[in-house]
């Protein structure tokens, strides 16, 4: 048990000691473990108590079902879900309240500092000066009560003035005006929320599902119903996202989730070279690392031997890590430390890759920036800067981008504030990055995809976004995995290592499509004749500005 569900059962007099309210307390996220902590903790401590409401109490929870306690626990985890989701939006609801208030106090103070200049005699200023001074101590006695209960949820404002402050002429300042933009989802201004309705009521093709079920409409609905910002309303279609799929029944949702293409698979004589490193020991490990065995290959395998260096290389390292992990991979870690020292076996993996370059370092996307200022920007207008990302791929055979990196030092759940970003980000970027390869490429629609990796500390997420049908695009999470702690798991690295290169592979084929060209158009390219021009324009101009959503065009 935590130190509030300790301190609740101490506190709490027996007759009103209840599972539910001592569940939503917990960090527990499953009814097991809830379950355990209540029957060797709780029902314990109150059957040992001397006193004789605890008894009371153990007689009164005791002949509840294992059945009944389960149906508690997991609605108190819904509960506390529900909480976890609501409380940045409610944070931002209270952030705004906030703000009136104190505009209002502002101009208050604003309109008797106005009254005591305009008085025509000293006596009377003075007189009006004093009274002033008592209204404006009321006002702030009145309302700051209410302003710090208010704000009392944000730590990064600032407390409220003294009654020395507020006597000067010092205007008060904007408390939300410090507060970082990802604490919490960004309400949806009017003029983006009617881009948006412009948009959806464009018409168009839409994707239907084999039951009938318009997808489209659906989401439009789901997105309407919500102010805060969501991947909806950048007309995404977050198939991670439990609320709008729960819209849908479980057959539509396996064919809204049907890959459009086979993934790539790990060549079996890698997969057996990666099997080989399966020990549960340092010693055993370090004894395997001693040969190195990266080039035996068969001459017709000659394409394994980069993939098996970079896997000896990698666990080389890796091992490394596990020794000293007692002094640093177990502490909390900067996001730089963890690109250094742990995931940079993914750099490694296309360091000499003939098709894929990955730039890393908060790089600025280029398809994020073109749709930013598409082609609508005057000379004198200043360039808006595009996306910044911590890892860009780009192909090497042309100027377009294949997907992104974002990492963060720490381990988040689906509901962390850092994790929603960062993923709402992704998502807008790899959005970009498809509109811009179908604009200056010879991509098409149905075959093209981008890939994201979302980084969580230790933890590994695959991003993919492409389009079935209809105004939006598919987005879709793969499992998270993990990298271990040490060698006794050593088979969760081989797992994200095999992945890494399944991820790359996947992208291999998408850089390699865009800008391919035939023999026969090559030829009469060359000789220059009418029949070279190509059948789409490569740089077909956008016909205004581009909004998040406005690069959404039906495409045959």
């Amino acid at each position: 048990m935590n130190a509030l569900q300790v301190r609740y059962i101490e506190a709490t007099p027996g007759q009103d000691i209840s599972a539910k309210d001592w569940a939503m307390l917990s960090d527990a996220t499953d009814v097991n473990s809830l379950e355990s902590l209540w029957t060797s903790q709780v029902l314990y401590s109150l059957r040992s108590s001397t006193s004789k409401e605890d008894l009371e109490a153990f007689s009164r929870l005791s002949r509840q079902t294992k059945r009944d306690r389960a149906v508690i626990f997991q609605s108190a985890i819904v509960d506390i879900n529900h909480l976890r989701a609501l409380r940045p939006i409610v944070s931002r609801q209270e952030i705004i309240v906030a703000e009136d208030h104190t505009d209002e106090l502002e101009r208050i103070l604003h309109r008797k500092r106005r009254l005591v200049e305009n008085q025509g005699k000293p006596g009377k200023r003075a007189l009006a000066s004093s009274a002033t001074t008592s209204v404006s101590a009321t006002s702030i006695s009145t309302t700051s009560t209410t302003t710090s209960r208010i704000i009392s949820s944000d730590h990064s404002l600032k407390p409220e003035p003294t009654d020395s402050e507020v006597g000067t002429e010092t205007p008060i300042r904007n408390r939300g005006a410090s507060r970082s933009p990802g604490d919490s989802p960004r309400i949806l201004s009017s003029s983006a929320l009617s881009a948006f309705e412009k948009q959806a009521a464009q018409k168009g093709d839409v994707w239907t599902l084999k039951t009938g079920t318009i997808v489209d409409d659906i989401i439009i609905e789901y997105a309407r119903s919500s102010k805060a910002e969501l991947a909806a309303h950048s007309f995404i279609f977050d198939t991670s996202n439990p609320d709008l799929m729960e819209r849908f029944s479980e057959e539509e949702q396996e064919e809204i989730l049907a890959s459009k293409r086979p993934a790539p698979e790990t060549d079996p004589d890698l997969v057996q070279y990666l099997m080989t490193f399966n020990h549960s020991t340092m010693s055993k490990l370090r004894i395997r690392l001693r040969d190195n065995d990266t080039d035996q290959v068969e001459d017709s395998k000659n394409h394994l031997v980069t993939d098996r260096r970079w896997v000896y290389k990698t666990i080389l390292g890796m091992a490394d890590v596990f020794d000293g992990s007692r002094r640093r991979y177990r502490q909390v870690q900067t996001e730089r430390w963890l690109e250094l020292h742990l995931w940079r076996l993914i750099d490694e993996h296309v360091f000499d890759h003939p098709d894929i370059q990955l730039v890393r370092g908060e790089s600025t996307s280029m398809a994020s920036t073109f749709r930013k200022n598409g082609t609508g920007r005057g000379g004198s207008d200043r360039k808006k800067m595009g996306r910044r990302i911590d890892g860009l791929y780009l192909s090497c055979h042309q100027d377009i981008e294949l997907g992104g990196i974002e990492l963060g030092m720490d381990e988040q759940d689906t509901v962390g504030t850092k994790y929603q970003y960062d993923g709402l980000k992704l998502q807008k970027l790899l959005k970009d990055q498809l509109d811009y390869a179908l604009l200056h490429s010879t991509a098409t629609k149905p075959d093209f995809e981008t890939l994201g990796l979302q980084l969580s500390g230790r933890t590994m997420q695959v991003l993919t976004m492409d389009w079935v049908g209809g105004k939006f695009y598919r987005f879709r999470r793969d499992d998270p995995e993990k990298l271990p702690l040490d060698a006794s798991n050593i088979s969760e690295l081989l797992v994200v290592m095999s992945t890494i290169m399944r991820f790359h592979a996947r992208m291999q084929e998408n850089a390699a499509r865009p800008g391919s060209v035939t023999s026969e158009e090559l030829s009469s390219r060359l000789q220059g004749s009418s029949s070279s021009t190509p059948k789409k324009n490569r740089h077909r101009p956008l016909p205004t500005a581009v909004s998040p959503s406005s690069s959404q065009q039906t495409r045959p």
